[in-house]
């Protein structure tokens, strides 16, 4: 009885097979998964999606062993018939060998300091003001649709040769179907398949400049079911200024862009360090040292501590809670509630201890300066509103939350999945050095929505907040925070095997540490 075996993405399986039975193995129609060739072959095809680069040395061990024990027919057998069984095991073992060197890479991208694996970047977004003007319609002598003004978010789609909005956001921007415009036009996705139109509209999409200029085109959008987005075409681009008239052309954004760091001490205008809370000014990160300032020893851990407090203190470290708190990159948490949900209006605020108020209310102000809430606009009605609730913390100061818990019953979340605690302990390696960070604010760091953001509404004695960032107790702010580092942090690779070699720490400081640095918006180092 010989053994043939198959190879798993997780390891090595072993099964016999009747080898001394020649016709199973030359018909398609007999013999169990273990007795056809084909099954070896699709098993070793497996191999190929493997992520791991690593040669397994105990799997070359398999299949040379494999080879030796293939011995089909004995004496009595013909030469020719001994000949054809062997052909589909040699398939098998060609294929299993090709998938064993087979180079699998995850996504990479180049960078200054060389290639870095970085998960696909998501679709560019950008935040547009949507209009009508009654002008673009007496042109082609067309009924005018009035609408109030809307903020969308729109795909930035160079490649898009017209602008297509999807008709479910149509819709809910205060058109209706009879608005449309009969059209003559045919559209097809990137892979040819046509796209369905409605009709087409005129509208006017608008934003401001980094200089503070307001710059607005006019476009013709076609509306289609077959789309979820806003997809905002290469002439629109142009009219907004996005990108230049001749584009495609190599080497026109290296002329016409300066460097961000430049750009941002332009703006600033002095050299002024310090904000007019006295904190420092917050800033964005310096540069990543190419050299450390003392030898990278375990017996130099404080002394890093003091250095890295010092180098990072107006951008990582800076905690002032008084200037606006950095957004992190990604577009803003929407949140999806059921359009059939009844609204839940709790107009009465929650009572505060007479000892928490004076706090309370100073905590409230603090998240105002930060950027986190805002106060409701003055004519504003309110068809959501919670309430705030104030609780004891363990040394006696106020803890104050918002129970989002009523909107949460109607929500859908967005999931983004990511290692438990205990996974992520249990996945460091023995006689490893780690570092323990902690974000401040890490969901406030979120946007949300502006369209959004009155389904946060809160009540307290001191009038009406909501959240421009995202709150702690809604369904979706682990989800979208989690995800959005998870992004900012995919080109970051793991060193598991070099952090147990001594001499290699410089270089793992080099290309890990400084950059959880400019990440993080604080950080507790422990060694």
């Amino acid at each position: 009885m010989a053994t043939v075996e198959s190879f798993f993405i997780g390891g090595i399986e072993e099964y016999s097979s009747p080898l001394d039975d020649h016709e199973s193995l030359l018909s398609s129609d007999e013999g169990s998964e273990s007795s056809d060739p084909e099954s070896l072959s699709h098993h070793g095809s497996e191999a190929t999606a493997c992520p791991s680069n690593q040669v397994n040395e105990e799997i070359l061990k398999k299949l040379n062993r494999l080879k030796a024990n293939v011995r089909i027919g004995g004496k009595g057998t013909p030469r020719r018939k001994r000949k054809l069984s062997r052909r589909p095991f040699q398939r098998a073992i060609n294929e299993i060998e090709a998938s064993i060197n087979a180079l699998t890479l995850e996504n990479h991208i180049f960078t200054e300091e060389g290639w870095k694996q970085a998960s696909a970047p998501a679709h560019p977004r950008m935040r547009l003001r949507l209009t009508t003007c009654e002008e673009d319609y007496l042109k082609f002598g067309i009924a005018f649709p009035r609408i109030q003004p809307k903020h969308i978010d729109v795909v930035v789609d160079s490649g898009a040769q017209s602008c297509l909005w999807s008709r479910e956001s149509f819709l809910k921007a205060g058109f209706c179907l009879k608005d449309l415009i009969p059209v003559r036009h045919n559209l097809k996705a990137a892979n040819t398949a046509p796209i369905k139109i409605d009709g087409a509209i005129l509208i006017r999409l608008s934003g401001t400049s980094d200089n503070g200029d307001c710059v607005e085109a006019a476009v013709m959008t076609y509306i289609s079911p077959d789309t979820n987005n806003f997809y905002l075409s290469r002439e629109c681009m142009i009219q907004l200024g996005i990108i230049n008239k001749d584009f495609p052309k190599v080497g026109t954004a290296f002329s016409s862009n300066p460097d961000t760091h430049e750009n941002i001490a332009e703006l600033a205008g002095d050299d002024t360090l310090y904000a007019a809370c006295g904190c420092l000014k917050r800033e964005l990160p310096p540069e990543k040292p190419t050299e450390l300032p003392f030898e990278c020893i375990p017996e130099n851990a404080d002394k890093m501590k003091t250095w890295l407090l010092t180098q990072y203190a107006s951008s990582t470290f800076n905690k002032c809670p008084y200037q606006d708190l950095p957004e992190m990159e990604g577009p803003p948490i929407q949140i999806h509630v059921d359009p059939n949900a009844t609204p839940i209006c709790l107009k009465k605020p929650a009572p505060v201890a007479l000892h928490w108020q004076e706090q309370v209310e100073k905590d409230l102000n603090k998240d105002v300066a930060l950027g986190v809430l805002e106060r409701v606009p003055l004519g504003e009605p309110t068809k959501w509103c919670f309430k705030m609730v104030v609780t004891r913390k363990e040394d006696g100061s106020p803890r104050r939350t918002v129970d989002l818990s009523p909107m949460n019953k109607h929500c859908v979340r967005e999931v983004h999945t990511s290692k438990s605690s205990f996974s992520l302990a249990r996945s460091v390696p023995d006689n490893s050095f780690k570092t323990v960070y902690d974000a401040w604010n890490g969901f406030h760091s979120v946007p949300i929505r502006e369209e959004d953001r009155h389904l946060t509404t809160f009540t307290t004695p001191w009038g009406l907040f909501r959240y421009k960032r995202a709150p702690q107790g809604f369904l979706s702010s682990g989800d979208g925070y989690n995800r959005r580092f998870d992004d900012l942090t995919a080109h970051i690779p793991r060193t598991d095997d070099a952090w147990t070699i001594p001499c290699s720490m410089t270089s793992i400081w080099r290309s890990i540490g400084g950059e959880l640095l400019i990440l993080s918006i604080s950080v507790g180092i422990q060694v």
